[in-house]
């Protein structure tokens, strides 16, 4: 058996947020202030958020960079597990090193986007509305939505500020066509002003479900006026808005990443550009302490892992109990501590089967729910 000796290792390739001092962190030390205030954050919670969002960062293309750039990654978190304050951080990061708009896309609906909304101006700007003042060692941000409004055309020379600009948009068509139409607008106002976009739930309304016109040198833009042949329109406007400004870098979020991780990451449209797959990084985030998920409440133990439907029986809790393989084999499987109304529900939930993908016969909770359609209980 041969041995192999390490005689060395390779440095770390320097990254660019080497040139950031910690000076340069006006932003992000206002929203590390915040949480380290707030009772609900544990210390250690908070150097999670600060490491991840570092590395988050470290993964973006450099804003200061004379290159243009058009970056796409992906971050992937637990449900509810904290993942809007991490996107905060990185967007107070990001502004800390040079990037000037952060457009955050939250979701379909004017309830979440408003909540986004008052949340960001609390914890990233520090105000509602409007103008922030310069705090100790601060930015100044200008608010291009607010809590009750989408966003609506203004006036183009409002970019000629040297402040930071944040935008809170929904996943709307119109609204983000007028969003669109005003960076177009904007081109000469925007030169080289590095944009952040933020995609909450990115596997929500921002797949493209069609396809992309390839490209035809002899199809002139005037010619080219059949959407019909181009991407969704969601999809289509998001990369539209990227390719407003040569420097963009885009972050999809989500707990469900599946989708966007299976976008050819091929695909390019001739009108909108590259598509939306994660070409630089995909980034987990880590499990947080405390945090409490499906896997915390049933976790098989059976070596054939997934091979069979189960769930607690009779409503105990933190007990061991039996499960029924496709096989007729009895599998153990283990719930941890949960509450009673929890371990009732659980007793009426199954898997399907993988033999016949139908769910087993519900016909009480002390009864068949631990069999398959088409494998008898006994």
């Amino acid at each position: 058996m041969s041995t192999v000796r390490i005689v060395g290792t390779v440095p770390l390739k320097p990254n660019w947020t080497g040139r950031l001092t910690p000076e340069s962190w006006s932003c992000w030390a206002r929203f590390e202030a915040l949480l380290r205030a707030d009772p609900k954050w544990a210390p250690e919670q908070v150097e999670s958020v600060a490491a991840e969002s570092l590395r988050i960062l470290r993964h973006m293309p450099d804003p200061m960079s004379a290159y243009p750039f058009q970056g796409r990654g992906l971050v992937v978190g637990y449900v509810q597990s904290g993942k809007t304050a991490n996107y905060t951080a990185v967007a107070a990061r990001a502004v800390d090193a040079g990037y000037r708009i952060v457009i955050v896309l939250s979701g379909i609906h004017d309830s979440l986007r408003n909540q986004t909304q008052k949340r960001l101006e609390q914890e990233l700007t520090g105000q509602q509305p409007g103008w922030a003042p310069r705090s100790e060692g601060g930015r100044d941000w200008c608010m291009l939505t607010t809590h009750s409004e989408d966003f609506a055309e203004q006036d183009v020379r409002i970019l000629e500020s040297r402040v930071s600009f944040l935008a809170v948009v929904k996943k709307n068509f119109a609204v983000l066509t007028k969003l669109d139409r005003w960076l177009q607008s904007a081109d000469s106002y925007l030169g080289e002003m590095p944009v952040l976009l933020i995609d909450d739930e990115a596997d929500q309304a921002s797949i493209n479900t069609k396809s992309n016109r390839p490209p035809d040198p002899t199809v002139s833009d005037e010619d080219d006026s059949d959407d019909s042949q181009g991407p969704s329109r969601i999809n289509a406007l998001i990369r539209s808005i990227l390719m407003r400004t040569s420097k963009a870098a885009y972050i999809a979020y989500t707990a469900t990443p599946f989708a966007t991780i299976l976008i050819n990451p091929d695909a390019v449209d001739r009108r909108v550009g590259d598509d939306l797959f994660p070409k630089d990084f995909v980034i987990q985030l880590p499990r947080p302490d405390g945090y409490t998920g499906t896997g915390g409440v049933v976790r098989c133990l059976c070596p054939r892992q997934g091979d069979f439907a189960h769930s607690p029986s009779g409503g105990r809790t933190g007990t061991e109990g039996k499960g029924r393989a496709q096989d007729g084999r009895s599998c153990n499987w283990a719930a941890a501590p949960f509450p009673a109304h929890v371990a009732v529900g659980c007793a009426h939930y199954v898997l399907p089967c993988r033999r016949c993908a139908q769910p087993a016969p519900r016909t009480g909770g002390q009864k068949s729910y631990n069999a398959c359609s088409c494998q008898p209980e006994n």
